[in-house]
């Protein structure tokens, strides 16, 4: 059997679209754009990594794309979830309503974390076709979600591009994020810079600020 004797996995991360709502100036998406080919991965592909799924204790179900575009992704997370790991999502916010969010914490997922790229008008600029306003709007949303079902899941995170030239707005993070419900922040810097005229907003461990 092509499985038997496959390792056991901490995490494992599965793009299930390249297709996305938003266009942030740092993303390949947006800088490849005449290139990129949009695809959502289908469910019969995702169920033949479900071998897989039982030896992993996380499937984060993230890439370029935003992953609820993805007409299966509820189907996907049910079926991660139904393998016995932990499942986790990163998005952009703009399509989770309500229904959504109620339908996150009814499948099981255990993170969702939401992307931003400042805490002001700075982060507008950098992902184009989102707001500042409508992610906070969403993370509430979904902490509604959950406070109306009386559980703790999914954990609300914060996937957060730190930008050099948006060094400013990290002190006042914690202040915009109070009270939304929002448990951990991930911050991460440019380290694929995908055009030259990026190279500025890199960040790197030599830097001193």
């Amino acid at each position: 059997m092509f499985w038997r004797g496959m390792p056991a996995f901490d995490w494992l991360q599965v793009e299930v679209t390249t297709h996305c709502t938003a266009s942030c100036l740092y993303c390949p998406r947006t800088v490849y754009r005449e290139r990129w080919l949009n695809h959502h991965l289908s469910l019969g592909t995702f169920e033949k990594l479900v071998p897989a799924f039982k030896r992993t204790r996380l499937v984060f179900l993230q890439g370029w794309g935003e992953p609820l575009l993805n007409p299966d992704f509820f189907a996907m997370a049910a079926l991660a979830k139904k393998a016995g790991c932990a499942v986790g999502t990163t998005t952009n916010g703009m399509l989770l309503d309500e229904e959504k969010a109620g339908r996150l914490v009814d499948t099981g997922v255990d993170v969702v974390a939401f992307s931003l790229a400042g805490t002001s008008a700075r982060n507008d600029f950098w992902r184009r076709g989102t707001g500042m306003a409508a992610v906070l709007a969403a993370i509430r949303a979904l902490a509604a979600a959950r406070a109306r079902r009386r559980t703790t899941t999914p954990a609300i995170h914060v996937a957060y591009m730190l930008l050099r030239s948006g060094l400013d707005d990290l002190p006042h993070l914690p202040e915009v994020l109070a009270g939304t419900g929002v448990q951990q922040v991930v911050i991460s810097t440019l380290d694929f810079v995908p055009a030259a005229g990026l190279e500025a907003e890199a960040l790197s461990l030599e830097d001193r600020a």
